[in-house]
């Protein structure tokens, strides 16, 4: 029976349309009929995952893992098997997008109120191409919240 110990990626790539997650030396560990074997990037050392399927490319390329003198050849699906390695791999893949796409809150706020007092600005270019004096003071005011001022 193989189990999963570690995986921890080395490196994590955006090559065009695939997710490339690479592995070195002890960056995965299984456990087999109670041995531990380690990861060596003898034959393959990457998965491919395609960003658009989110889904596995490389299946049938093979992982080599070593204790002492043992050499154990597994491929790529023979990992996708085990639960673990699966929801370990999500998790990866999870937290590399979600830190490639952290936006600070006080930059989206500044960013908010930027597209706000554009918006009130066009508004207010409306209200005085229809003379709408009411809409234009009001606006004006609602400017002013946001430190804006109407050019003369």
């Amino acid at each position: 029976m193989m189990q999963l110990e570690n995986l921890q990626p080395y490196a994590i790539v955006e090559d065009g349309p695939f997710l490339r997650i690479i592995f070195d030396h002890s960056y995965i560990s299984l456990l087999v009929d109670e041995k531990s074997y380690q990861f060596i990037p003898a034959e393959s050392s990457e998965i491919f995952i395609n960003k658009e399927l989110n889904k596995v490319h490389n299946l049938f390329d093979v992982f080599t893992f070593e204790k002492g003198e043992e050499i154990l050849h597994v491929t790529v699906i023979d990992l996708m098997h085990m639960k673990q390695f699966r929801t370990q791999l999500q998790q990866i893949i999870h937290t590399f997008y979600e830190k490639r796409t952290m936006i600070p809150v006080a930059e989206v706020e500044t960013i908010v109120q930027e597209l706000e007092k554009e918006n009130i600005l066009r508004l207010i270019d409306r209200a005085i191409d229809e003379g709408e004096e009411h809409s234009f003071l009001e606006l004006t005011n609602r400017l002013s919240e946001y430190g804006g001022k109407v050019e003369e």
